[in-house]
């Protein structure tokens, strides 16, 4: 577990970073991500929830020595005669650098995952929509004059007369 006293992830400052390293013997099993714990200014804890998650399937699968299907990133795996899916990865460890990034080391894969914060913009976004309208618009109209020039070509078709 790290504390993290950054500002980059709106929200988390004054939180405890978790790795749950997920479990061996559980059948479904659990863990398998990053969690935080937020703390209010007098250290109390307020708050535990996921903070990075994906290792694990969703909703976390059974497994059986009949049925092993536990996905397909995850495996059955038997251990004391306890069938058990695992993961597709297993935190380990958390640093958080000075930027405020975070980094997760994964023992199953051995990755080591940065993790950043991307504000999204939404001008950005009221800008595409706008500009898609537009097409739509365009290419609408397009098709009407297109239309209107065929049907006056069939018109004038019809009166002239070869002699």
């Amino acid at each position: 577990m790290r504390f993290y006293n950054h500002s980059l992830f709106p929200g988390f400052r004054r939180s405890v970073l978790i790795a749950e390293h997920g479990s061996w013997n559980r059948n479904p099993p659990t863990g398998y991500r990053v969690t935080a714990v937020k703390f209010d200014e007098s250290g109390t804890p307020l708050e535990y929830s996921p903070f990075v998650f994906g290792w694990l399937s969703d909703p976390p699968r059974n497994c059986s020595k009949e049925n092993p299907d536990c996905g397909p990133t995850a495996r059955c795996l038997i251990e004391d005669d306890v069938p058990y899916c695992s993961g597709w990865g297993r935190p380990a460890d958390i640093e958080v650098l000075p930027d405020g990034t975070i980094l997760i080391s994964d023992e199953a894969k051995g990755t080591i995952y940065r993790v950043t914060y991307m504000e999204q913009n939404n001008d950005n976004l009221e800008l595409i929509e706008k500009i898609i309208l537009i097409l739509i618009i365009s290419i609408l109209g397009l098709l009407v004059l297109v239309s209107l020039v065929v049907c006056i070509i069939q018109r004038r078709k019809r009166y002239i007369t070869i002699e």
